[in-house]
């Protein structure tokens, strides 16, 4: 077996694992898998969705020793199956946008949404926050990754293979899909076991009659939905100024169709039927249809007014959400049209386009340049370069979007790239272009600023207020990405790997020093962070620099921003935690640590109370308990303090209200674990002081009575 088919094997293993399939079927569905012939890593993902949608689940493997873990991989089996395959998908499959709408046939919104949605669900039934999740997670991928498939034992392929597939593709009982993909969907264990796929055919078909009772869903419903469709798809060529095919190639449309289908395909019996409430399905889409198949600006007004059925009665809130529903569909738009201004562009003025008079222009051009700026879009030529930009503005835009509020108008004007568009280099190995990461991270960075400052005013609101979170909190994610390529260290991927410290990198940090555009910005205060110990070193960097995390939102997201976890971590500090704690510790610079998450933070306070440093303990803790500093030395000086490694510092939950303020933590130690609270003081994450005795679970002579 080849190493490459080797790889897709052992990810499918992992996805169908997650998605709750046991080992028994998984090992069987191995060796199909292994007999059919792919073109790509994502006809393989593709294919064990399908599968794991139709499997039975009627038992849910021990993945883990670990309690919190197990439960969290058997409370995630009780999700609806698209959001269980979009939150594994998500959090442990790196996957670009097109792939991600090639495997679940959704929309990248529509996939996102499930993913939080799965996220919402399993907050709310273990009663605590999102972020609490997002880290459990995280760990529950490391019992994931312990669980590998036994390849060596899959049958080798055999020359039927062909003949099997040509049997699927007659088969008009099955959907069609990509090339590369297998068909394993509505025959479950019979097709495991290789039976004859058109004897499985033969099984579902039947007189017409019995097939219409059997129906889930109407036809004549269903018609009427594609009707729907249709005429909206010819309403939007004609106000988009877009020819049919590249309608049909519009983010929303796909998103649209994919679902319509899915419900077809329900009734052909592709899909284990999981929506009881088939009227609701029907309606919420035809919802969907009625607000998202619209021009732009009809859109983001369409929006605005869904979210009064929401109860987001608050102008900041359904702005916020009218613009988080719209921006896929805006970032879409922006790419078509670039691409449309510039394909003609030689034919149409070779010397210098903008020197065109739109009455000049062939008809077409002029055309098309009515229809964007007619739709809210504005468009600039660049000479030099010879090329369009596309951005959302100009006087239609400024009277269309007068409802929604300035910030909001001004993100859509400067609106970022997506996700795929940063990342193009997910599936292909090109190098880091790190001074575009670090404009488009700055310019998410002010965004984030400004829209959590309304906040501020939501908050405000007695009848309406909560933490603010929704499109911010999206742009995070793009953010922390960013930091982990820029700054953090990671790799291509976004892996944490140590990776060296290249001299492209080191450009980008001393230009973010020097640019007075980066003044007063987080990502300058990270920067500088790793910059100063780096010059100790001549920037070859100690071990365990690129596993440094940051947490400069924590005011807004809280503790869980960018969480991470650690494992074995010596005690006393070793590597560059050490030196962080010399450099900025050492000499009294609290302050400086602001911008770091909260967790090393507890590491410096495990690492002062075993060096003695009792006045750096004592500068790291907090609480209204929290004695005069003489006395804490008298009750501190009664220790004695000798650390195992600290494993598994993770964060398992806190407070969250209208000001975050406490977050939870949890370190396994001496063999036992330790919970340590964490609170928020002069802008800092401190541990919080609970009591005289809380040392006794730590001391060294204590040990003992600790573990009984």
């Amino acid at each position: 077996m080849d190493q490459l088919k080797k790889q897709w094997l052992i990810e499918a293993d992992q996805l169908l694992l997650q998605l709750g399939v046991t080992s028994e079927h998984r090992q069987t569905y191995l060796a199909t898998l292994n007999q059919d012939q792919f073109d790509s890593r994502t006809a393989v993902l593709k294919a064990a969705v399908h599968f794991a949608r139709s499997s039975e689940h009627d038992e849910i493997e021990k993945v883990s020793p670990h309690a919190d873990d197990q439960e969290l991989h058997e409370a995630i089996q009780t999700l609806p199956f698209t959001q269980k395959s979009s939150l594994s998908l998500f959090h442990y499959h790196t996957i670009s946008e097109s792939e991600t709408e090639y495997i679940t046939s959704l929309s990248y919104q529509e996939f996102l949404k499930h993913e939080q949605a799965a996220i919402n669900t399993l907050a709310e039934s273990w009663q605590t926050d999102r972020g609490r999740i997002s880290q459990f997670l995280r760990l529950l991928d490391e019992a994931y990754k312990k669980q590998e498939p036994d390849l060596e034992q899959l049958p080798e392929p055999v020359e039927h293979v062909d003949e099997i597939t040509e049997q699927r593709k007659k088969s008009s009982k099955w959907p069609a899909f990509a090339a590369g993909g297998i068909l394993a969907a509505a025959a479950g264990v019979i097709f495991l076991l290789n039976d004859p796929i058109p004897e499985v055919a033969e099984e579902v078909s039947g007189s017409a009659e019995e097939q219409d009772e059997e129906l889930v869903y109407e036809e004549s419903k269903l018609a009427e939905l594609d009707e729907l469709i249709n005429t909206r798809k010819i309403e939007l060529s004609e106000s988009l100024g877009l020819s049919e095919d590249e309608v049909n190639r519009l983010m929303v449309v796909q998103n649209i169709e994919s679902q319509l289908q899915y419900l077809r395909d329900v009734n052909k019996g592709f899909y284990e039927n999981t929506h009881s409430d088939h009227e609701r399905m029907l309606t919420m889409l035809t919802q969907e249809i009625e607000t998202t198949m619209l021009p732009p600006m009809e859109m983001l007004e369409a929006g605005y007014e869904l979210a009064k059925e929401y109860e987001m009665n608050h102008e900041i809130m359904r702005s916020d959400l009218a613009v988080d529903m719209f921006m896929d569909t805006g970032q879409n738009l922006i790419s078509v049209y670039e691409q449309k201004l510039n394909e003609n562009i030689d034919s149409i003025a070779p010397w210098n386009r903008s020197y065109y008079k739109d009455d000049e222009l062939p008809e077409k051009e002029r055309v098309l340049r009515e229809k964007i700026k007619a739709n809210g879009f504005t468009y600039d030529y660049d000479a030099e370069n010879a090329e369009f930009t596309v951005t959302m503005g100009g006087d239609v835009f400024e009277e269309k979007t007068a409802f929604i509020h300035p910030v909001h108008q001004e993100f859509l004007k400067n609106m970022p790239l997506s996700y795929e568009s940063l990342f193009q280099h997910n599936t292909i190995q090109t190098d880091p272009d790190y001074e575009f990461y670090a404009a488009e991270a700055l310019n998410l960075e002010e965004q984030m600023k400004e829209l959590y400052e309304l906040g501020e005013e939501i908050r405000s609101d007695e009848e309406n207020g909560h933490l603010y979170q929704g499109l911010p909190d999206r742009l995070g994610f793009q953010y922390s990405e960013l930091v982990k390529r820029l700054i953090g260290g990671a790799d291509i991927g976004g892996n944490r790997m140590n990776v060296e410290l290249n001299e492209d990198q080191l450009t980008a940090w001393e230009n973010i020093l020097e640019d007075r555009t980066f003044e007063n910005s987080y990502l300058r205060e990270m920067t500088a962070f790793h910059y100063t110990i780096g010059e100790q070193y001549g920037f070859v960097m100690p071990d365990g620099w690129s596993e440094i995390d940051f947490s400069p939102f924590y005011q807004m997201q809280g503790a869980v921003h960018d969480s991470g976890i650690f494992s074995a971590v010596e005690m006393p500090l070793e590597g560059y935690l050490k030196d962080i704690y010399d450099t900025y510790v050492s000499e009294g610079d609290v302050e400086a640590l602001k911008i770091l998450h909260p967790k090393h933070l507890i590491l410096f306070y495990f690492n002062a109370l075993q060096q003695g440093d009792y006045e750096i303990a004592y500068s790291l803790m907090g609480g209204e308990d929290l004695p005069e500093n003489a006395r804490f030395k008298e009750i501190i000086s009664e220790h004695t303090f000798e650390f195992e490694p600290v494993n598994n510092l993770s964060y398992t939950g806190g407070t969250q209200n209208n000001e975050v303020s406490e977050a939870n933590f949890s370190i396994q130690m001496h063999g036992y674990q330790i919970d340590v609270s964490m609170i928020v003081e002069d802008e800092i994450y401190k541990v919080k002081y609970t009591s005289d005795g809380m040392f006794n679970m730590i001391d060294k002579k204590d040990e003992g009575d600790a573990q009984d």
